[in-house]
């Protein structure tokens, strides 16, 4: 059945077509461990004990994300039934104007994601000489030279999203290739997050319940009705967490996004998975980790404006009410009290955390 504030009768088969590509691949997508909270997707600056500091980059693993980037690219590519723009232009037809309204967000919020090309959310960015300056240059550069195509010969083929191998080399020599990589991945799921979120307007469209990856899909079903399956399929996924060590436990729990204060501060103090472990079943608080690393603590609102290279990695509400600053040479640390009751919450939640995934999996298996 149609559903209020949608116009069915102006949709064709071809575009109705298109509206079930859309809702497979944004399901298959949702569905995907890549988008799970537990997939890794951090970065962070970590100082050794010798002083030094480095970037940490976090990612998962390499079929896990490979296995989205199918489902991802069936909506990406013009061209493609499911194009994302493709979809809002049927939606944006078939809807009333509230509807609509939010159409034009998604369609604007997916527009300037692409146009990116300054401010990027990472400490690293491409330069005004690189091949790829903006987030869907940077996707159009992967997809089309290492994850699925060989990419053209010369370099005159660019034109339409198109690379060249020679322009993937030019932007990881001027990125990094690690960096280059760490930057596609989080744009694939800062788009599909989009996808995802446009999945329920397409399925109000044609009034077909949300498909699940692995059954029939609505169209399939119908067909299918009057005769049972004459199989099963029944899929396992080894999922997260299963045979983790402690210390994996904890660093996977601390790269989560709400974790980004507290997984940044510890990476400045150079605390590793296995020194957190030691905090954790001290009952540490922040000033007591801080003392473990060999830095002095400085508590009130007299502390320093956040202009330190520590503070920049706090989340930008934080750092709005926060100040927070590492004094490396005299080895002290001076944060306003707004500073750390951030921090005391985040690693309360932190604690919490651990503990339920503790009693999750049993009384011995995080030991």
């Amino acid at each position: 059945m149609p559903q209020d504030g949608v116009n069915m009768t102006t949709t064709n088969e071809t575009e109705r077509y298109a509206l079930r590509s859309f809702i497979r691949a944004a399901s298959e997508l949702s569905a995907s461990p890549y988008f799970s909270e537990d997939e890794p997707r951090g970065i962070s600056q970590e100082v050794d004990k010798r002083g030094k500091a480095r970037w940490r980059i976090r990612v998962g693993d390499e079929h896990i994300f490979r296995s989205a980037l199918w489902p991802f690219r069936r909506i990406w590519m013009q061209g493609e039934p499911a194009n994302f723009f493709n979809i809002c232009n049927i939606a944006h037809r078939c809807s009333d104007h509230q509807r609509r309204a939010f159409v034009v967000q998604l369609r604007k919020q997916h527009s300037k994601l692409q146009r990116q090309d300054r401010n990027f959310p990472y400490p690293f960015k491409p330069s005004s000489e690189s091949p790829a300056r903006s987030l869907a240059d940077i996707v159009n550069l992967y997809l089309n030279t290492r994850f699925a195509h060989a990419g053209s010969k010369n370099k005159g083929a660019r034109s339409a999203g198109k690379f060249a191998e020679a322009d993937l080399h030019a932007f990881e020599n001027d990125v990094g290739a690690s960096e280059g990589e760490f930057m596609f991945r989080l744009a694939v799921f800062e788009f599909g997050l989009i996808y995802i979120s446009t999945m329920w307007l397409a399925q109000s469209i044609i009034g077909e319940p949300q498909h699940c990856p692995g059954g029939s899909s609505a169209d399939s079903a119908t067909d299918n009705k009057e005769r049972p399956p004459r199989a099963l399929i029944t899929r396992h996924s080894p999922g997260y967490s299963r045979s983790e060590t402690r210390s994996e436990t904890v660093d996977r729990l601390l790269a989560r996004s709400r974790m980004r204060n507290l997984n940044s501060m510890l990476g400045q103090l150079g605390r590793s998975p296995e020194d957190i472990v030691t905090a954790l079943d001290h009952d540490w608080g922040i000033e007591q980790i801080a003392s473990q690393a060999g830095f002095r603590l400085v508590t009130g609102d007299s502390a320093p404006d956040d202009s330190t290279v520590f503070s920049i990695w706090l989340d930008e509400e934080t750092r709005s009410v926060c100040r927070l600053a590492m004094l490396r040479e005299s080895r002290t640390i001076r944060a306003s009290s707004s500073a750390m009751m951030c921090l005391s919450k985040q690693l309360a939640e932190f604690k919490r955390l651990v503990a339920a995934e503790k009693s999750k999996r049993g009384q011995n298996a995080l030991d």
